[in-house]
Formats: C-alpha cells, structure tokens, sequence
C-alpha cells in the first residue's frame, strides 16, 4: 500500500501565486511606461514637424510678396491651425511670430517663430524658429 502524504495536493501555493503575479505585475507597468513614453515622443515630434512646417511655408509666403510689402507679414503670438490660417477658436492651437527687419535698403531678415501644443493643453516653451534674410529683386 502506498501512503500519501498527509496535507499534500497538487497545484501551486498561495505564495507562488502572488511571487508569480508580482513579477507579471512588476514586468507589465515596465511594458506600460515604455509604450507611454514612446508615444509621448512620438506626438512631440510629430508637434515640433508640424511647427517647422508652419515656419517654413510662412518663409515661402515671404518670397513670393512684393519686397516693399513685407512688413506687413508682421503678427505677435497670432493663433494659426494646422495649415496656417489664422483661426481664434480650438483649432489655432499654434502661435505664429513673424518679424521682419531691416538689414540694409535692400534685405531684410524675416523671423517665424511658432510655439506648437504639448500634451494637457500647455504650449512649448522653446517654439521653433525659423530664420531667413531676404533680397531685392530675388
């Protein structure tokens, strides 16, 4: 006859069970953490790309104006939407800075600055700037 073990079943102890799930636990909130970050870089950048595009089509908007007529591209912290266009509802979540500035009676410099939204509705703090100078006659 064989004899069983007194208190004995087969299956895993509670211990293990909570070992087990801790480390499930530990590993998963890691997983978590990564795949946050990666998609809150992912959305910065793709912000920042976006600005850079707002800066460069205001540059270009400045190349095809009359030289003379310059001047008048300039606006201070002006809320634009994803294409540019000035919009003062939910959609401008940019701000546009545009300066333009006499170098000599024949270039100017234009400056766009745009500050692009970052998660929870605040703006950056570094906007990106784009830079250019301008000649007559070009």
């Amino acid at each position: 006859m064989c004899e069983r073990a007194i208190g004995r079943s087969s299956g895993f102890t509670l211990m293990e069970v909570m070992i087990s799930f801790t480390v499930f636990l530990i590993i998963s909130v890691g997983f978590t953490m990564g795949m946050l970050a990666a998609l809150h870089t992912h959305t910065m950048a793709a912000e920042h790309y976006r600005a850079t595009s707002l800066c460069r089509n205001r540059i270009q908007h400045a190349r095809v104006l009359d030289f003379d007529s310059m001047p008048l591209l300039a606006e201070t912290y002006r809320p634009v939407d994803e294409q540019g266009n000035v919009n003062l509802g939910p959609e401008g979540r940019f701000r546009r800075t545009t300066t333009v500035s006499n170098i000599s009676a024949n270039v100017k410099e234009v400056t766009v600055e745009v500050s692009f939204p970052r998660p929870f509705g605040k703006l950056s703090t570094r906007p990106v700037i784009v830079k250019t100078k301008l000649f007559r006659g070009m």
